[in-house]
């Protein structure tokens, strides 16, 4: 399929692209991303093929500010014209570390912050949600302000398991629904805690799937 044929009637600047792909890296359907909520992604375009719900897919998004993403995914719903796919993981291809993402809905508190090795206890902790995660680091949201390029500590839930875990600040952007989010990467990272997070992305892995099993059930 020619990746020009990306939608019908609209403007190809309008929308970011987006390619689905088998396990072998063959195009399968080109479309236009039409919604993106995290978990879920929805696709719009012309004479899509049909594909089975629960089908495990590869896609690509290229976005209008030169930001690329490649996903993986369970296909929710397929119609001619419409995709809706269950997300994964993502890898965010721009950045110089590649890893999984999955996303996560964490609530955590920031308890230190690390000045010269030492952890120096913060006055009142920090009330922030880890919006994603993966073995290299996460991106947190949070109403309060956090120095760039400074070390934090906190700990975070895994299901049946605590991780202790030391962060830097990379990045901030703005969030209307949060304030801010920050990008961070993990620093001195323990071998057990990189178990528990691998064995948490798996275990968000595993409900997704079942998601889909179950819809195909009804």
């Amino acid at each position: 399929m020619s990746s020009e044929n990306v939608s019908e009637n609209v403007s190809e600047k309008a929308y970011d692209d987006i390619y689905i792909y088998d396990n072998d890296e063959k195009l399968l359907a080109s479309g236009y991303l039409w919604n993106n909520n995290g978990d879920f992604i929805e696709l719009r375009g012309s004479d899509f093929p049909l594909f089975d719900q629960g089908e495990r897919v590869k896609a690509r998004i290229e976005y209008r500010n030169g930001k690329s993403e490649k996903v993986s995914a369970y296909v929710y719903t397929s119609q001619e014209k419409y995709i809706c796919l269950l997300v994964i993981y993502k890898i965010v291809l721009n950045n110089k570390r590649c890893y999984f993402r999955i996303k996560t809905n964490i609530t955590t508190d920031i308890t230190h912050k690390i000045i010269k090795n030492e952890a120096i206890q913060l006055d009142c902790p920090i009330k922030a949600t880890v919006l994603n995660l993966c073995i290299g680091g996460m991106l947190i949201a949070t109403e309060s302000s956090l120095e760039a390029n400074t070390l934090y500590k906190t700990s975070i839930t895994l299901k049946d398991s605590m991780a202790d875990v030391q962060f830097r600040i990379l990045r901030r952007q703005n969030s209307e629904k949060w304030g801010n989010e920050y990008g961070c990467i993990f620093e001195k990272l323990s071998q057990q805690c990189e178990k528990d997070i691998w064995k948490y992305m798996f275990y968000l892995e595993k409900k997704k799937k079942d998601i889909v099993q179950n819809m195909g059930n009804l």
